[in-house]
Protein backbone atom coordinates (compact mmCIF):
# COMPACT_ATOMS: atom_id res chain seq x y z
CA UNK A 1 0.00 0.00 0.00
CA UNK A 2 0.90 3.40 -0.61
CA UNK A 3 2.24 5.05 2.42
CA UNK A 4 1.62 8.33 2.28
CA UNK A 5 -0.63 10.09 5.48
CA UNK A 6 -4.71 12.62 8.73
CA UNK A 7 -8.41 16.05 13.46
CA UNK A 8 -12.33 16.64 14.76
CA UNK A 9 -14.13 19.81 13.64
CA UNK A 10 -15.29 20.11 17.16
CA UNK A 11 -14.00 18.48 20.21
CA UNK A 12 -10.42 16.85 20.52
CA UNK A 13 -10.24 14.98 22.98
CA UNK A 14 -6.65 13.85 23.99
CA UNK A 15 -4.81 11.20 25.74
CA UNK A 16 -1.65 11.12 27.35
CA UNK A 17 0.45 8.23 29.17
CA UNK A 18 3.39 9.29 31.26
CA UNK A 19 5.18 6.47 30.03
CA UNK A 20 5.40 7.10 26.74
CA UNK A 21 6.48 9.74 24.54
CA UNK A 22 3.40 10.21 22.57
CA UNK A 23 0.18 11.86 22.81
CA UNK A 24 -2.43 10.66 20.95
CA UNK A 25 -5.42 13.28 19.56
CA UNK A 26 -8.58 10.75 18.61
CA UNK A 27 -10.34 13.03 15.26
CA UNK A 28 -14.32 12.63 13.98
CA UNK A 29 -15.07 11.82 10.74
CA UNK A 30 -18.52 11.89 11.37
CA UNK A 31 -19.11 8.40 10.05
CA UNK A 32 -19.01 5.25 12.87
CA UNK A 33 -18.04 3.58 9.86
CA UNK A 34 -14.74 0.96 9.53
CA UNK A 35 -11.82 2.58 8.03
CA UNK A 36 -9.75 0.28 5.87
CA UNK A 37 -7.18 3.00 4.80
CA UNK A 38 -5.64 6.49 4.81
CA UNK A 39 -3.51 8.69 2.80
CA UNK A 40 -1.96 11.85 2.91
CA UNK A 41 0.17 13.53 0.14
CA UNK A 42 1.07 16.34 2.23
CA UNK A 43 0.41 17.40 6.18
CA UNK A 44 -3.32 19.26 4.81
CA UNK A 45 -4.30 16.74 1.75
CA UNK A 46 -5.23 13.15 2.11
CA UNK A 47 -8.43 10.57 1.67
CA UNK A 48 -9.71 7.69 3.35
CA UNK A 49 -11.81 4.92 2.56
CA UNK A 50 -14.77 3.73 5.06
CA UNK A 51 -16.94 0.44 4.06
CA UNK A 52 -20.73 0.59 3.69
CA UNK A 53 -22.89 -1.27 5.73
CA UNK A 54 -26.51 -1.42 8.17
CA UNK A 55 -26.17 -0.84 11.89
CA UNK A 56 -23.40 2.43 12.02
CA UNK A 57 -23.88 5.84 12.11
CA UNK A 58 -22.83 7.75 8.87
CA UNK A 59 -22.48 6.56 5.28
CA UNK A 60 -19.16 4.32 3.23
CA UNK A 61 -17.37 5.51 0.54
CA UNK A 62 -14.52 7.82 -0.09
CA UNK A 63 -13.75 10.67 2.37
CA UNK A 64 -11.22 14.11 1.45
CA UNK A 65 -9.71 16.08 3.51
CA UNK A 66 -7.79 19.80 2.49
CA UNK A 67 -7.38 21.10 6.09
CA UNK A 68 -5.23 18.59 7.81
CA UNK A 69 -8.37 16.51 8.84
CA UNK A 70 -10.16 19.01 10.67
CA UNK A 71 -13.25 18.86 8.19
CA UNK A 72 -14.01 15.65 6.16
CA UNK A 73 -15.86 15.51 2.54
CA UNK A 74 -17.77 12.17 1.90
CA UNK A 75 -16.60 12.53 -2.00
CA UNK A 76 -18.15 8.98 -2.84
CA UNK A 77 -21.29 8.29 -0.61
CA UNK A 78 -21.91 4.43 -0.65
CA UNK A 79 -25.52 3.54 0.28
CA UNK A 80 -25.51 1.85 3.22
CA UNK A 81 -27.45 -1.21 1.43
CA UNK A 82 -24.11 -1.16 -1.43
CA UNK A 83 -22.23 -4.07 -1.11
CA UNK A 84 -19.71 -3.16 -3.49
CA UNK A 85 -17.45 -1.22 -0.79
CA UNK A 86 -14.35 -0.02 -1.38
CA UNK A 87 -10.83 -2.27 -1.21
CA UNK A 88 -7.88 0.38 -1.65
CA UNK A 89 -7.49 4.01 -2.54
CA UNK A 90 -3.88 5.11 -4.19
CA UNK A 91 -3.61 9.02 -4.16
CA UNK A 92 -1.23 10.79 -6.92
CA UNK A 93 -2.01 14.26 -6.03
CA UNK A 94 -4.21 16.81 -3.82
CA UNK A 95 -6.89 16.29 -7.26
CA UNK A 96 -6.12 12.58 -8.36
CA UNK A 97 -7.15 9.60 -6.54
CA UNK A 98 -7.87 5.58 -7.26
CA UNK A 99 -9.94 3.84 -5.29
CA UNK A 100 -10.66 0.12 -5.94
CA UNK A 101 -13.76 -2.09 -5.18
CA UNK A 102 -15.30 -5.39 -4.50
CA UNK A 103 -16.68 -5.65 -7.93
CA UNK A 104 -13.30 -5.53 -9.27
CA UNK A 105 -13.73 -2.00 -10.97
CA UNK A 106 -11.69 1.06 -9.89
CA UNK A 107 -12.76 4.59 -9.71
CA UNK A 108 -10.93 7.66 -10.44
CA UNK A 109 -10.84 11.45 -9.93
CA UNK A 110 -9.35 14.17 -11.59
CA UNK A 111 -10.63 16.97 -9.89
CA UNK A 112 -10.71 16.01 -6.07
CA UNK A 113 -13.47 14.11 -6.02
CA UNK A 114 -16.32 16.21 -7.45
CA UNK A 115 -16.46 13.52 -10.34
CA UNK A 116 -15.70 9.59 -10.25
CA UNK A 117 -14.82 7.73 -13.57
CA UNK A 118 -15.23 3.78 -13.86
CA UNK A 119 -12.30 2.19 -14.92
CA UNK A 120 -12.98 -1.44 -15.87
CA UNK A 121 -10.44 -3.77 -15.22
CA UNK A 122 -11.69 -7.09 -17.05
CA UNK A 123 -11.30 -8.77 -13.43
CA UNK A 124 -14.40 -10.81 -12.03
CA UNK A 125 -12.36 -10.89 -8.99
CA UNK A 126 -12.06 -8.44 -6.14
CA UNK A 127 -8.89 -5.75 -6.00
CA UNK A 128 -6.95 -6.30 -2.76
CA UNK A 129 -4.50 -3.91 -3.37
CA UNK A 130 -3.54 -0.76 -5.63
CA UNK A 131 -0.76 1.41 -6.18
CA UNK A 132 0.11 4.32 -8.63
CA UNK A 133 3.19 5.84 -9.57
CA UNK A 134 2.05 8.39 -10.76
CA UNK A 135 -1.45 9.84 -13.14
CA UNK A 136 -0.68 7.16 -15.49
CA UNK A 137 1.10 3.97 -14.18
CA UNK A 138 -0.55 1.87 -11.47
CA UNK A 139 -0.37 -1.61 -10.25
CA UNK A 140 -3.03 -3.47 -8.54
CA UNK A 141 -2.96 -7.09 -6.85
CA UNK A 142 -6.44 -9.27 -6.91
CA UNK A 143 -7.39 -12.57 -5.67
CA UNK A 144 -5.97 -15.47 -6.57
CA UNK A 145 -2.75 -14.23 -7.01
CA UNK A 146 -3.79 -11.62 -10.03
CA UNK A 147 -1.12 -8.83 -10.46
CA UNK A 148 -2.70 -6.35 -13.24
CA UNK A 149 -1.10 -3.49 -14.79
CA UNK A 150 -2.13 0.49 -16.95
CA UNK A 151 0.29 2.53 -18.26
CA UNK A 152 -2.43 4.86 -19.38
CA UNK A 153 -4.22 5.99 -16.23
CA UNK A 154 -6.35 2.68 -15.67
CA UNK A 155 -8.19 3.04 -19.02
CA UNK A 156 -6.72 -0.24 -20.12
CA UNK A 157 -5.21 -2.76 -18.17
CA UNK A 158 -3.11 -6.10 -18.58
CA UNK A 159 -1.98 -8.78 -16.49
CA UNK A 160 1.10 -8.90 -15.84
CA UNK A 161 1.45 -12.18 -13.89
CA UNK A 162 -0.13 -14.61 -12.06
CA UNK A 163 1.14 -15.88 -8.84
CA UNK A 164 -1.51 -18.41 -7.59
CA UNK A 165 -2.59 -19.08 -5.22
CA UNK A 166 -1.09 -16.67 -3.38
CA UNK A 167 -2.88 -13.68 -1.32
CA UNK A 168 -1.22 -11.01 -2.32
CA UNK A 169 -2.17 -8.57 0.73
CA UNK A 170 0.02 -5.54 -0.41
CA UNK A 171 2.29 -4.18 -3.32
CA UNK A 172 4.23 -1.08 -3.27
CA UNK A 173 6.96 0.38 -6.54
CA UNK A 174 9.85 2.42 -5.72
CA UNK A 175 10.27 3.88 -9.04
CA UNK A 176 9.32 2.83 -12.20
CA UNK A 177 11.08 -1.06 -12.72
CA UNK A 178 11.18 -1.75 -9.11
CA UNK A 179 8.44 -2.46 -6.80
CA UNK A 180 7.51 -5.45 -3.93
CA UNK A 181 4.60 -7.63 -2.86
CA UNK A 182 3.83 -9.16 0.26
CA UNK A 183 1.18 -11.55 1.30
CA UNK A 184 0.30 -15.20 2.33
CA UNK A 185 1.25 -18.22 0.65
CA UNK A 186 -2.01 -20.20 -0.26
CA UNK A 187 -0.66 -23.55 -0.12
CA UNK A 188 -1.06 -25.62 2.52
CA UNK A 189 0.01 -24.58 5.86
CA UNK A 190 0.17 -20.91 4.66
CA UNK A 191 3.35 -18.96 4.97
CA UNK A 192 4.15 -15.35 4.28
CA UNK A 193 5.52 -14.28 0.87
CA UNK A 194 7.51 -11.18 -0.41
CA UNK A 195 8.07 -11.11 -4.71
CA UNK A 196 10.12 -8.21 -5.99
CA UNK A 197 10.03 -7.33 -10.21
CA UNK A 198 12.76 -5.12 -11.61
CA UNK A 199 11.02 -5.18 -14.77
CA UNK A 200 7.89 -3.10 -13.81
CA UNK A 201 5.84 -6.36 -12.90
CA UNK A 202 6.59 -8.16 -16.29
CA UNK A 203 8.09 -10.77 -13.87
CA UNK A 204 8.28 -11.53 -10.34
CA UNK A 205 10.69 -13.46 -7.96
CA UNK A 206 9.76 -15.29 -4.31
CA UNK A 207 12.25 -13.36 -2.36
CA UNK A 208 10.32 -14.78 0.71
CA UNK A 209 13.14 -15.64 3.79
CA UNK A 210 13.09 -18.88 5.67
CA UNK A 211 11.37 -17.70 8.53
CA UNK A 212 8.76 -19.45 10.34
CA UNK A 213 5.96 -16.99 10.15
CA UNK A 214 2.38 -17.37 9.12
CA UNK A 215 1.03 -13.94 7.15
CA UNK A 216 2.11 -10.69 6.10
CA UNK A 217 -0.18 -7.87 5.95
CA UNK A 218 1.50 -4.71 4.58
CA UNK A 219 4.98 -3.12 3.49
CA UNK A 220 6.30 0.40 3.49
CA UNK A 221 10.07 0.94 1.56
CA UNK A 222 11.52 4.08 1.55
CA UNK A 223 14.23 3.47 -1.34
CA UNK A 224 14.68 0.71 -4.17
CA UNK A 225 16.75 -0.93 -1.23
CA UNK A 226 15.73 -0.46 2.61
CA UNK A 227 11.54 -1.63 3.59
CA UNK A 228 10.17 -3.17 5.77
CA UNK A 229 7.01 -5.89 5.82
CA UNK A 230 4.69 -6.43 9.46
CA UNK A 231 2.23 -9.52 9.65
CA UNK A 232 1.30 -12.25 12.29
CA UNK A 233 1.60 -11.92 15.72
CA UNK A 234 3.83 -9.18 15.79
CA UNK A 235 6.07 -9.77 12.84
CA UNK A 236 8.48 -6.73 11.57
CA UNK A 237 11.03 -7.72 8.98
CA UNK A 238 13.29 -5.56 7.46
CA UNK A 239 15.77 -5.63 4.20
CA UNK A 240 18.79 -3.08 3.15
CA UNK A 241 19.69 -5.01 0.69
CA UNK A 242 16.18 -4.56 -1.92
CA UNK A 243 15.04 -7.64 -0.37
CA UNK A 244 18.32 -10.11 -0.71
CA UNK A 245 18.49 -10.75 2.93
CA UNK A 246 15.50 -9.67 5.73
CA UNK A 247 15.79 -9.51 9.53
CA UNK A 248 13.32 -9.88 12.18
CA UNK A 249 13.07 -7.09 14.36
CA UNK A 250 11.71 -7.01 17.77
CA UNK A 251 8.67 -5.13 18.11
CA UNK A 252 7.61 -6.31 21.42
CA UNK A 253 4.18 -7.10 20.74
CA UNK A 254 2.23 -10.42 19.54
CA UNK A 255 -0.44 -8.96 18.23
CA UNK A 256 -1.21 -9.03 14.80
CA UNK A 257 -0.21 -6.01 12.56
CA UNK A 258 -1.87 -4.54 9.68
CA UNK A 259 -0.55 -1.33 8.88
CA UNK A 260 2.89 0.28 8.49
CA UNK A 261 4.43 3.46 7.14
CA UNK A 262 8.11 4.93 7.35
CA UNK A 263 8.52 8.49 5.98
CA UNK A 264 12.75 7.69 6.21
CA UNK A 265 15.02 5.15 6.90
CA UNK A 266 14.95 5.68 10.58
CA UNK A 267 11.84 6.97 11.70
CA UNK A 268 8.27 4.76 11.14
CA UNK A 269 5.31 3.31 12.81
CA UNK A 270 2.69 0.08 13.08
CA UNK A 271 -0.49 -0.92 13.91
CA UNK A 272 -2.67 -3.30 13.95
CA UNK A 273 -5.54 -5.43 16.49
CA UNK A 274 -6.21 -4.78 19.88
CA UNK A 275 -5.09 -1.12 19.39
CA UNK A 276 -1.28 -2.14 19.02
CA UNK A 277 0.68 1.02 17.92
CA UNK A 278 4.67 0.58 17.72
CA UNK A 279 7.04 3.30 16.82
CA UNK A 280 10.63 3.22 15.54
CA UNK A 281 13.11 6.22 16.02
CA UNK A 282 16.24 4.10 15.11
CA UNK A 283 15.32 2.06 11.23
CA UNK A 284 13.53 -0.83 13.71
CA UNK A 285 16.44 -1.52 15.93
CA UNK A 286 14.05 -0.66 18.53
CA UNK A 287 10.25 -0.01 18.49
CA UNK A 288 8.10 1.76 21.99
CA UNK A 289 4.64 1.08 22.83
CA UNK A 290 2.65 3.90 21.68
CA UNK A 291 -0.72 1.96 21.64
CA UNK A 292 -3.97 3.74 22.49
CA UNK A 293 -7.08 1.77 23.03
CA UNK A 294 -8.66 -2.04 22.58
CA UNK A 295 -9.82 -1.09 19.04
CA UNK A 296 -9.04 -2.58 15.37
CA UNK A 297 -6.18 -0.64 13.81
CA UNK A 298 -6.08 -1.05 9.98
CA UNK A 299 -4.12 1.65 8.57
CA UNK A 300 -1.30 4.40 9.44
CA UNK A 301 0.16 7.27 7.90
CA UNK A 302 3.24 8.72 8.66
CA UNK A 303 3.96 12.51 8.08
CA UNK A 304 7.03 13.58 9.54
CA UNK A 305 8.55 13.07 12.65
CA UNK A 306 5.79 15.73 14.60
CA UNK A 307 3.38 14.15 12.92
CA UNK A 308 0.85 10.54 12.04
CA UNK A 309 -2.26 9.09 11.61
CA UNK A 310 -3.62 5.87 12.24
CA UNK A 311 -7.32 4.43 11.31
CA UNK A 312 -9.18 1.74 12.60
CA UNK A 313 -12.86 0.54 13.21
CA UNK A 314 -15.61 2.63 14.73
CA UNK A 315 -15.09 5.22 12.33
CA UNK A 316 -11.37 5.78 14.04
CA UNK A 317 -9.12 8.38 13.27
CA UNK A 318 -6.05 8.95 15.67
CA UNK A 319 -3.44 11.51 15.23
CA UNK A 320 -0.02 11.60 17.09
CA UNK A 321 1.90 15.09 18.32
CA UNK A 322 5.20 15.69 18.63
CA UNK A 323 5.73 15.95 22.84
CA UNK A 324 7.48 19.07 22.25
CA UNK A 325 4.76 20.40 20.86
CA UNK A 326 2.32 19.20 23.76
CA UNK A 327 2.88 17.70 27.34
CA UNK A 328 0.84 16.22 29.73
CA UNK A 329 -2.49 16.33 28.11
CA UNK A 330 -5.08 15.19 29.56
CA UNK A 331 -9.03 15.08 28.47
CA UNK A 332 -10.29 19.13 28.55
CA UNK A 333 -12.24 21.49 28.00
CA UNK A 334 -14.14 21.80 24.55
CA UNK A 335 -12.81 23.92 21.95
CA UNK A 336 -12.87 25.02 18.21
CA UNK A 337 -11.06 27.17 15.69
CA UNK A 338 -12.06 28.53 12.56
CA UNK A 339 -11.50 29.06 9.58
CA UNK A 340 -9.46 25.93 9.29
CA UNK A 341 -6.75 26.55 6.93
CA UNK A 342 -6.66 30.73 8.14
CA UNK A 343 -4.76 33.96 6.39
CA UNK A 344 -4.93 37.22 8.40
CA UNK A 345 -7.44 36.08 11.53
CA UNK A 346 -8.29 32.61 13.97
CA UNK A 347 -11.41 33.12 15.96
CA UNK A 348 -10.89 30.36 19.12
CA UNK A 349 -14.70 29.42 20.49
CA UNK A 350 -14.78 27.39 23.86
CA UNK A 351 -16.87 26.28 26.11
CA UNK A 352 -16.04 27.53 29.31
CA UNK A 353 -15.20 31.01 30.49
CA UNK A 354 -11.88 32.69 31.67
CA UNK A 355 -9.09 30.32 30.01
CA UNK A 356 -5.56 30.52 28.75
CA UNK A 357 -5.12 29.79 24.96
CA UNK A 358 -1.91 29.70 23.70
CA UNK A 359 -0.70 29.32 20.00
CA UNK A 360 2.23 26.63 19.17
CA UNK A 361 4.56 25.48 16.30
CA UNK A 362 5.62 22.38 15.87
CA UNK A 363 9.08 22.32 17.65
CA UNK A 364 6.41 23.24 21.04
CA UNK A 365 7.27 26.88 20.92
CA UNK A 366 4.97 29.25 22.38
CA UNK A 367 4.10 31.87 19.98
CA UNK A 368 0.65 33.75 21.32
CA UNK A 369 -0.22 33.48 25.02
CA UNK A 370 -3.68 35.26 26.04
CA UNK A 371 -6.28 34.99 28.51
CA UNK A 372 -9.98 34.69 27.10
CA UNK A 373 -13.48 34.39 27.27
CA UNK A 374 -16.09 32.46 24.94
CA UNK A 375 -15.25 33.10 21.25
CA UNK A 376 -12.27 35.62 20.48
CA UNK A 377 -10.77 35.87 17.05
CA UNK A 378 -6.86 36.86 17.23
CA UNK A 379 -4.44 38.15 14.41
CA UNK A 380 -2.02 35.38 13.17
CA UNK A 381 -1.19 37.54 9.74
CA UNK A 382 2.33 37.63 11.17
CA UNK A 383 2.77 33.63 11.54
CA UNK A 384 4.50 32.34 8.74
CA UNK A 385 3.06 29.05 6.69
CA UNK A 386 2.24 26.14 8.19
CA UNK A 387 0.98 23.90 10.79
CA UNK A 388 0.14 25.34 14.20
CA UNK A 389 -1.93 24.66 17.43
CA UNK A 390 -4.19 25.96 19.33
CA UNK A 391 -3.68 24.78 23.31
CA UNK A 392 -6.27 25.77 25.74
CA UNK A 393 -5.52 25.17 29.65
CA UNK A 394 -8.57 25.31 31.90
CA UNK A 395 -8.46 24.60 35.79
CA UNK A 396 -6.33 21.04 35.88
CA UNK A 397 -7.23 20.34 31.84
CA UNK A 398 -5.77 20.93 28.54
CA UNK A 399 -7.02 20.79 24.93
CA UNK A 400 -5.59 20.75 21.92
CA UNK A 401 -6.92 21.68 18.07
CA UNK A 402 -4.34 21.73 14.94
CA UNK A 403 -4.80 24.53 12.28
CA UNK A 404 -3.56 25.42 9.05
CA UNK A 405 -1.60 28.97 8.83
CA UNK A 406 -2.06 29.66 4.78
Amino acid sequence: MKVFTKISALICGVIFSSNLSAQWVELDLGSDRNIDQVEFIDASNGYLIAKSGLGSAGYGGVYKTTDAGSSWSNVFVLDNSDPNNFTSISVVDANTCFASQYSGDILRTLDGGTSWDTLVTGLNNYIIDLYFLDINIGFATADFGIVIRTTDGGTTWSTTTLIAPDYLSAIQFTDATTGYIVGTSGMPGATGTIYKTTDAGANWSDISPSLNYSHLNNLSFVDNNTGFAVGSVGYILKTTDGGMNWNMTNSGTVNHLFGVSFFDSQNGMAAGDNGTIVKTTDGGDTWTDVSYDPNWLNSVAYVDVNTAFVVGYDGLILTLDSPTAVNNLKAGSQLDVYPNPAINELTIALQNEDQVIEIVDITGKILISLKIDSATTIEISKLKRGVYFVRCKHKNSIAIKKFVKE
